[in-house]
């Protein structure tokens, strides 16, 4: 999460970014949740597509004034520490990790639930608990022993996501009911639950799909021109991932209809409704290469920013030690240990909507950041967000709104890091930097015999 030392290679163009973050969001939400928000609100789950994409809109608007004013790695962190000071600026950074874990734990998830659709035996909670572990171990060996796959996976997951989920809204329009989208405001007596409890936990649950634009700026200093071409390009990607989402609930609903609630992947099931078997294959085959490259880049990344944790002094040195291979491997050893045991302890579900409420930790003091930011008059004013304090505010206000809808128990799992955090904090991180303010702002003795 410091500023990156000059890489040997070409940073990344605007096109490469605008790649990275796509593939970053667009992952196992869009191919297995619209089922829960129909089952939840019926028709008006588009709403709670539309409604998600408002929020991150306005969330996305943020990231990109405040990535305007850095040019370091780290986002959410950098943005939290420089407005807040140490602790919150720690707390934000340890659920970027707790974020990670808890989408690396959650794809996993998400790659076995996908599987499962082909091949049952993984319904065996047994067999289901040693492939993930296998699976995990697996993707954790590969990155102590350093061999770079990334740029292989990014390639086949973005081709095994977005091929078919363009195929399927393109094809699938024409075989769309519109009789599926009636009443698309339920009955009077319903709209209290629907626009109530219901809409908050199809919410919960679907917003998941969103996750991934706030990783985008974390690589900042890897970039060509971070400062101009973050702000566009995480404001790009939100609106097309929203437009694309919109689109395949859309025909989600108008292929399936009330059976969209019965089915564990939806869009599958749609192809498989219109194109027989071989549709719901090749759907199914998209799906889990796209997985399996997203749950690649969760256990590429994840660790690292463990590493760098450690690296500011907020960590033990020994989570940011390299191994013989290069790479940060205690930190790799300790995500894995944690994703294990998420992963074989709670369904795609629950870690989705756990990860939903995580993820405000990261979005809210970003969102909070920004007034605070825009008074330092030392920062650049590359790029402002519109109408003031408003939309800032509005993210934070809609943030709280919907994270309280979430239900208490992934609410109190969700939040529960907070307190690991400033437990870590007080009895580590604080007297370290400390120390290194310390030392930044002594003189140095070479420097004082030279003089």
């Amino acid at each position: 999460m410091a500023e990156s030392t000059a890489s040997k290679g070409k940073k990344l163009g605007m096109t490469s970014i605008l790649l990275l973050g796509i593939n970053g969001i667009i992952g196992s939400g869009i191919f297995l949740l619209p089922n829960k928000a129909y089952a939840e609100v019926g028709v008006s789950s588009v709403l709670v597509i539309l409604v998600g994409a408002i929020l991150v809109i306005s969330l996305a608007l943020c990231y990109a004034e405040a990535s305007s004013k850095f040019n370091q790695n780290g986002a959410s962190y950098v943005y939290a520490k420089a407005a807040f000071g140490d602790l919150v600026g720690f707390e934000v950074g340890f659920y970027t990790w707790v974020v990670g874990v808890l989408g690396w734990a959650g794809e996993i998830a998400a790659l076995l639930l996908a599987i499962q659709s082909v091949y049952p035996p993984l319904r065996d909670k047994f067999t289901y608990n040693i492939t993930a572990i296998a699976i995990c171990f697996f993707l954790a060996i590969i990155n102590y022993f350093g061999l770079n796959f990334s740029k292989i996976f990014n390639t086949l997951s973005s081709l095994g996501k977005l091929i078919p989920l363009v195929l399927f809204v393109i094809i699938g329009m024409f075989f769309m009911h519109y009789h599926n989208f009636t009443p698309f405001i339920p009955p009077l007596d319903n709209t209290a639950d629907i626009y109530g409890s219901d809409f908050g936990a199809a919410f919960a649950v679907i917003f998941y799909a969103y996750l991934g634009f706030e990783f985008l700026p974390i690589a900042a200093g890897n970039m060509e021109n971070p400062q101009k071409n973050l702000p566009k390009a995480i404001i790009t990607v939100v609106l097309f991932c929203a437009a694309f989402y919109t689109l395949i609930t859309l025909v989600c609903i108008g292929i399936l209809g009330p059976d969209l609630a019965k089915t564990s992947v939806p869009v599958a099931s749609a192809t498989g409704l219109i194109l027989g078997k071989a549709g719901y294959d090749f759907i199914t085959l998209g799906t889990i290469i796209s997985i399996a490259g997203i749950c690649w880049s969760y256990s590429f990344n994840t660790p690292i920013v463990a590493a760098a944790l450690a690296d500011n002094g907020f960590l033990p040195k020994i989570v940011s030690k390299k191994s013989k291979h290069n790479t940060p491997g205690f930190a790799i050893l300790i995500t894995a240990l944690v994703v294990g045991f998420l992963v074989t302890t709670g369904g795609f579900l629950f870690l989705a909507a756990v990860n939903v409420v995580a993820a405000f930790v990261e979005y809210i003091p970003t969102a909070l950041s920004i007034p605070f930011l825009r008074k330092n008059k030392t920062l650049p004013n590359n790029y402002k967000i519109p109408f003031g304090p408003v939309i800032p505010i509005f993210a934070v206000i809609i943030s709280v709104v919907m994270l309280s809808q979430a239900g208490v128990k992934t609410i109190v799992y969700g939040l529960s890091g907070l307190i690991v955090g400033a437990i870590i904090y007080y009895a580590y991180g604080k007297k370290n930097i400390e120390l290194k303010d310390k030392e930044n702002n002594n003189p140095n003795d070479d420097q004082k015999e030279v003089k």
